[in-house]
């Protein structure tokens, strides 16, 4: 039996186990505590950080698997690379490009030499040399976190000071990122490259909760705020596929649709955390997650192409963290073609943002 290790256990992660699972796959799954919707359908389950590469790479060699991988997580997709890399295990991206990408301010530094999506931006190590920076509004953002932690809509240098403590804390090494904050609807582009081509790209609005956050409350596909920009963004996410080196497997981007064109908020060098897979499989019959898998064991996957699209839209529900989580509270529409909750009744919702934190989602036809 073919034997796959999925890194973390999340709701994200979730989607991949069940897809191997049904695939005939034994499914290992490792996180760093016994918790998420996907413990209880891992075949097997090891309580190890994910963050230890060392540990995880003594894991996948003891079970013998053949693939390691995760869904989105930054984090998670560094270690399964580089210990694939070591393991001479498949991956789709060279770790160093991952590295290149996970840093906002190296990606950023990258992109603005070659000109693609050029943005003014600063990256600070003390409140003081927030001083050289005076373009505001402004985001504060750690250098290397994920999941919109630590990251802040600011409006004058004063507030930017103001946040950099808790920026600079989501850093690993206590850097921030400061830059331009870019005013316009925002976008998500869900791609997919095969032999250094770009084979697939849809777009989708990317509706967000907390504009100074930029927590997501929803997404639509297909995007009606892209409307006259399509080949614009779709140029883009080549332009930076090309520059990067990147030959196969899946992206995920945030863009805002500026007055300057579409700009280029991050890069996943992954499949999105958001479940986007599944809304795009509704709305246009591909999915991702299939293609995913099947490219990273070799497979060639024949479903990339998109005849026609359906409007579907993706809610996310929303709570406060640090509570007990209450299901009797939400209602699921009638017409919702899926749904699923994060969380059983009395388990304590976890901060990820401590703004907002996502308990499930639906997915319904875009207008009903």
């Amino acid at each position: 039996m073919k034997r796959a290790l999925v890194l973390g256990v999340v709701a994200s992660q979730a989607d991949a186990i069940r897809y191997l699972r049904s695939e005939g796959w034994y499914v290992i799954g490792c996180a760093h505590e016994r918790r998420g919707a996907g413990l209880d359908v891992v075949n097997q389950f090891e309580l190890i950080d994910i963050k230890e590469t060392e540990v995880v790479k003594q894991l996948a060699r003891s079970e013998d698997v053949d693939i390691i991988y995760s869904v989105g997580s930054d984090l998670a997709i560094h270690t399964a690379t580089e210990v694939s890399a070591e393991l001479d295990l498949p991956y789709f991206i060279e770790p160093s490009t991952i590295e290149l990408i996970d840093n906002k301010a190296r990606l950023r530094e990258f992109l603005n030499s070659r000109a693609i999506s050029t943005v003014s931006y600063e990256r600070v190590t003390s409140k003081e040399e927030l001083t050289s920076f005076d373009q505001f509004p402004a985001i504060v953002k750690p250098t290397d976190s994920y999941g919109q932690r630590g990251v802040f809509k600011v409006e004058s240098e004063s507030e930017a000071k103001e946040r950099f403590n808790t920026a600079s804390q989501h850093s690993t090494h206590g850097d921030v990122l400061i830059e331009e904050y870019l005013d316009g609807p925002e976008i998500s582009v869900n791609a997919f490259v095969e032999d250094s081509t770009v084979s697939f790209a849809v777009l989708s609005d990317r509706i967000v909760a907390n504009e100074t956050r930029g927590v997501p409350k929803a997404h639509v596909l297909p995007s009606s705020a892209v409307t006259g920009y399509e080949e614009d963004v779709v140029d883009l996410v080549r332009q930076a596929v090309e520059a990067l080196g990147i030959t196969n497997g899946p992206l995920y981007y945030q863009l805002k649709l500026t007055d300057d064109g579409p700009k280029i908020i991050e890069i996943a060098p992954r499949l999105d955390g958001c479940h986007l897979w599944r809304l795009i499989k509704h709305s246009c019959g591909v999915d991702l997650l299939e293609a995913t898998f099947q490219s990273l064991t070799g497979e060639q996957s024949n479903q990339l192409s998109v005849d026609s699209i359906t409007p579907y839209r993706l809610e996310f529900l929303m709570e406060t963290p640090d509570k007990p989580f209450d299901r009797h509270q939400y209602e699921i529409p009638e017409e919702s073609v899926y749904s699923e909750f994060y969380y059983d009744s009395g388990d304590e919702i976890r901060a990820t943002n401590s703004v907002l934190e996502k308990v499930g989602y639906y997915i319904t036809r875009d207008g009903e």
